[in-house]
């Protein structure tokens, strides 16, 4: 798994994965390790969001070397997701790891001149609008109607962008 997966080299090499399993092994995230006891609580609000933010600002440095000119970064667009299940029942988003990871990753990729399609809006108006599912009743991947709507609103983002690039909008 690890040679075929280039996000697990990314996690193990760049972030250390490793030496962190190290220090917390996953046994204490989700229980105890023997007789030890162990507050996850505090642990995962403690550190995860830190790593979490130093993930991101790793991934976005070690991009930026391969992409140096902010120009060309433009053409880079992220797609970043939501949680379609919460925007589907009308809930909020009871995870605010994840709600601030996100708006973190947003935030720092548009600092660092990349382009960002926020699909929690995209998702939200879609759903207000005739209360389609964008993902499967068995899990929460994309379904058909997801991509769908995913793959037009990259279409409009290139064009966008083309447009920018032509002096046309700014």
């Amino acid at each position: 798994f690890i040679k075929n997966s280039a996000l697990s080299r990314y996690l193990i090499f760049n972030i250390e994965l490793l030496n962190i399993f190290e220090r917390y092994p996953i046994c204490k995230i989700y229980s105890s390790c023997g007789r030890q006891q162990y507050n996850t609580k505090n642990f995962l609000d403690n550190n995860k969001t830190e790593i979490g933010y130093k993930a991101t600002k790793l991934f976005l440095k070690n991009l930026n070397n391969y992409v140096p000119n902010i120009l060309n970064r433009k053409k880079i667009i992220f797609l970043v997701d939501s949680n379609r299940v919460a925007i589907f029942e009308g809930t909020k988003e009871k995870n605010p790891y994840l709600k601030n990871q996100r708006e973190f990753f947003i935030k720092k990729a548009k600092d660092d001149g990349y382009s960002i399609i926020d699909l929690k809006n995209t998702f939200e108006t879609e759903t207000l609008i005739d209360k389609r599912r964008f993902y499967f009743k068995n899990d929460s991947h994309w379904n058909y109607e997801a991509h769908k709507l995913i793959a037009n609103e990259i279409l409009k983002k290139i064009k966008y962008l083309k447009f920018q690039e032509t002096g046309i909008i700014n």
